[in-house]
């Protein structure tokens, strides 16, 4: 997800405007090990009102109503402590409110793994963002993210990439 370092989208906008966007942005790095290439995208967890947390949010994707989608990607995290939460967004994302779809807090390891999660929106909407939230005891935390993918239907397929990124 090198792409998702962009925090301005339509559905994203409204972060800036009410505080809620990171201080410490999304950043691409180069990571020796990365899943799907050379780089992945590094998020910080930082105190706010709703605890310790960090957002990782993609671009712009088109999705189609009342039909499966399935999340999926690789994530570690130096911080034992760690949670993912992988939400789906069609209407303006407000992390004060619950995302269309999340799923339930999955703790992150220190090596690569893949996490997954179908959901199916209920909206008339065909565009949403996808949210790879993280939790953790402490600020400060450093989480990588790679080889993210949203396909239709209840299964995820193995990662390739589908043109290149970097």
């Amino acid at each position: 997800p090198t792409n998702w370092v962009d925090t301005h989208n339509p559905l994203t906008i409204k972060l800036q405007a009410t505080g809620q966007a990171a201080k410490v942005t999304p950043r691409s790095e180069p990571v020796g090990d990365a899943v799907g290439g050379e780089r992945a995208a590094r998020i910080e967890t930082e105190e706010n009102d709703g605890g310790t947390v960090g957002h990782l949010t993609s671009p712009l994707v088109s999705v189609l109503a009342c039909t499966p989608h399935t999340i999926s990607v690789y994530a570690k995290s130096d911080n034992s402590s760690a949670k993912l939460e992988i939400g789906l967004w069609t209407r303006p994302v407000d992390y004060t409110q619950t995302p269309c779809a999340l799923s339930h807090p999955t703790p992150l390891l220190a090596d690569w793994q893949r996490y997954t999660f179908t959901c199916c929106t209920d909206e008339l909407e065909d565009r949403a963002i996808v949210d790879l939230k993280v939790t953790t005891d402490n600020a400060g935390a450093v989480v990588l993210f790679d080889a993210a993918q949203l396909e239709l239907g209840p299964q995820a397929t193995d990662f390739k990439t589908r043109w290149v990124v970097e």
